[in-house]
C-alpha cells in the first residue's frame, strides 16, 4: 500500500521559488529498523520510482518534475516516525505505538513548481475514486482543497496586484487573493482551521537545527 503526501518547501532565500513536493508512504518497505544519527533517512519512504508508477495512472505529472532533497519533523517512537493512520501495515510493533518526541528525516521528493502544482492538485481524484492499494495523505488532501478555492478565486478575478517587501532593500511584486465576498471569507477561515499539523513539518534539507 501507498500513502501519498504533499508539502509546499517555502523558498529561504529572495531569489528562490520554493516548490511542491510529493512522497509516499510504502508498507511494501522492509519492516522498519529505528533509525540512527540526528537526521536519518525515513525508514519507509518509497522509491520516486515507485511514486511515479503509482501517480502516473491518476495524474500526469509535468516532465520537468525533479528530484528535491527535503526534511519533515514527524512524530516518532524515539527515532523511529510513525506510519500516517491510513497506511496498512504488519509492523505489530508500531501498531498502537504513542508519539514519545518529533523525530526529523531526510527525504527525496517529487518537487513540482507551481503552476505545475495547481494542475496537479486540482486534478487528484476523490478518495472513493482511488484504488484500493492507495491512499491520500492529509497533507494532500488539504492542498488540493486549497488549490480547488485558489481556481474559483482566479477565475472570478478576485485578486490584486501587489508589493511585498523581500529583505531590507528588496521588493517583489506580488498578486493578493481579495476575501471581500463573506463567503470566502468563511471557507478561508474553515481551512486555517482544518489545517493539519504535517503542512507545517517540511523544511530544506540543509537547515541547521
Amino acid at each position: 500500500m501507498f500513502v501519498v503526501h504533499g508539502h509546499w518547501l517555502l523558498p529561504t532565500q529572495p531569489e528562490e521559488q520554493g516548490c511542491f513536493l510529493l512522497w509516499a508512504e510504502t508498507s511494501t518497505a522492509r519492516k522498519p529498523k529505528r533509525p540512527r544519527g540526528k537526521m536519518p533517512v525515513h525508514p519507509f519512504a518509497a522509491p520516486l520510482e515507485q511514486l511515479h508508477e503509482v501517480l502516473r495512472p491518476l495524474v500526469p505529472l509535468p516532465e520537468d518534475a525533479s528530484s528535491v532533497p527535503f526534511s519533515l519533523l514527524l512524530p516518532a517512537v524515539k527515532t523511529l516516525p510513525l506510519p500516517s493512520w491510513q497506511l496498512v501495515h504488519d509492523w505489530n510493533e508500531l501498531a498502537d505505538a504513542k508519539p514519545t518526541g518529533l523525530q526529523r528525516v531526510r527525504l527525496e521528493g517529487l518537487g513540482l513548481q507551481a503552476t505545475a502544482a495547481l494542475h496537479f492538485l486540482t486534478a487528484l481524484p476523490a478518495p472513493e475514486e482511488l484504488p484500493p492499494h492507495l491512499a491520500l495523505g492529509d497533507s494532500l488532501t488539504f492542498w488540493s482543497t486549497v488549490a480547488r478555492f485558489v481556481l474559483e478565486l482566479l477565475a472570478g478575478q478576485r485578486y490584486i496586484p501587489g508589493i511585498e517587501q523581500v529583505g531590507t532593500q528588496t521588493f517583489q511584486a506580488r498578486w493578493r487573493p481579495v476575501f471581500d465576498r463573506p463567503e470566502d471569507a468563511t471557507r478561508l477561515a474553515q481551512l486555517l482551521r482544518s489545517m493539519p499539523a504535517a503542512t507545517r513539518a517540511c523544511l530544506p534539507a540543509d537547515l541547521k537545527g
